[in-house]
């Protein structure tokens, strides 16, 4: 794995119902829907808040971007479970989906 195909997204403070988490999240797609086979590290330690509505949404641009340009996610799943239960309430932390 060389350097160019690893970035790291820092998650805004806070992720809520709203027009700019939402704006956010189509940034993050935009940003990544025309490169190929990226290892995109997303960095929570920033985040204080994260709606449960938005978990779904989360999980499709990720989905669609692992599945459509080949990216991998990966995270600090032992920071997120203990951080924000609402990933593991809502399935986001199964196996598989985030590693």
């Amino acid at each position: 794995m060389t350097a160019q195909n690893k970035e790291t997204v820092f998650i805004p403070m806070s992720l809520t119902t709203s027009p700019e988490s939402t704006r956010w999240l189509f940034k993050l797609y935009n940003r990544f829907k025309n490169l190929e086979g990226v290892n995109i590290f997303l960095d929570f330690t920033r985040t204080s808040f994260v709606d449960a509505n938005l978990c779904a949404l989360v999980e499709a641009i990720l989905y669609k971007l692992a599945e459509d340009c080949n990216h991998r996610f990966y995270s600090d799943i032992n920071y997120l479970k203990n951080r924000f239960d609402v990933f593991t309430r809502n399935g986001f932390l199964k196996p598989n989906k985030l590693q």
